[in-house]
């Protein structure tokens, strides 16, 4: 059984055995919605990674956006003025949405989880520009 779905993100499995997990926000330059909370981009991006890890038949994810940006970071125009500040400190202490998925996905002991012989791979791909 796969993640539960939201609409600022994709989650669209292969039969060749690929994930592409898209940010899907392309209005919005993909920007982050919320941050760590339960239905935030950040942790639905984990909740998705660990659900195709969790498949056999995924042996690749690969993290992108759709349109002409990969992800601009934090939406701090949704968050109230309370939560700018811990909303850019959360986005600053971040490498990336992908690292920030990986560090929140719990190691298999403690999800209760097996884990396979030959890990996915996980592949993110910024979009860049020619200079």
């Amino acid at each position: 059984m796969g993640p539960k779905l939201v609409d600022y993100l994709t989650y669209e499995p292969e039969e060749s055995g690929i994930l592409w997990i898209k940010f899907n926000r392309p209005d919005r330059l993909n920007a982050l919605v919320g941050t760590a909370e339960e239905n935030g981009t950040v942790a639905k991006v984990g909740e998705y990674m660990r659900a195709g890890d969790d498949d056999p038949n995924v042996r690749v994810i690969v993290l992108t956006g759709v349109g002409r940006v990969f992800c601009a970071g934090a939406d701090l125009r949704s968050r109230a003025p309370a939560d700018v500040t811990s909303a850019v400190t959360a986005a600053a202490t971040r490498s990336s949405p992908a690292a920030a998925g990986m560090l929140m996905t719990p190691p298999p002991a403690a999800s209760g989880a097996t884990p396979r012989a030959a890990p996915t791979t996980i592949v993110a791909t910024p979009h860049a520009t020619a200079s």
